[in-house]
């Protein structure tokens, strides 16, 4: 089956949907005076090539800037350097808890605390558990701002991004 056809089954790197939708208004704002702000920049780790690139893809088409790790160990060194504006994080990559550990330090450092991470999974796909947390305090104690099994529509993708995005700018919004 090739990547195409595997991606539109539903077996590929767990977003539907690459085109996106229109309604998406550019990130880059304007600043008085004809002057750009700089678009956020967006921090995907995930063990999985094809959803990294396909995510970069979706969001770099909106004008998102793209870094991107595999392993929580290499998403820690690009926080740490790179301070994203946003991370979308995959809970099961080189160990288990590899995506809960990385969100626990981000969310427990001073320096990064108020980033906003996106929890991506498919552990129920992968082992029929249900994972997803139900409540606030669920989403706290993952040390997460959202969660969404994979796969996730860009659409759906892009409308978290946008919200989380714009609770960062605005705190008292989320």
């Amino acid at each position: 089956m090739g990547e195409a056809s595997r991606i539109r089954s539903g077996q590929g790197p767990g977003i539907d949907g690459l085109k996106g939708e229109a309604g998406f208004s550019p990130p880059g704002k304007k600043e008085g005076k004809g002057t750009m702000k700089t678009s956020p920049k967006i921090l995907i780790v995930d063990d999985d090539p094809d959803f990294i690139e396909i995510g970069r893809l979706s969001l770099e088409g909106k004008g998102y800037q793209i870094l991107s790790a595999s392993t929580g160990g290499e998403g820690w060194e690009m926080v740490q350097k790179e301070r994203p504006d946003l991370v979308i994080l995959d809970l099961m990559m080189e160990d288990l808890d590899a995506g809960m550990t990385l969100s626990h330090k981000i969310k427990t450092d001073p320096r990064h605390a108020g980033t906003p991470i996106l929890m991506l999974t498919s552990i129920a796909r992968e082992t029929g558990m249900d994972f997803t947390p139900r409540t606030e305090d669920d989403l706290r104690k993952l040390k997460v701002d959202d969660f969404h099994s994979k796969p996730i529509k860009v659409k759906t993708l892009l409308e978290k991004v946008e919200k989380l995005l714009a609770r960062r700018e605005d705190p008292g919004s989320g």
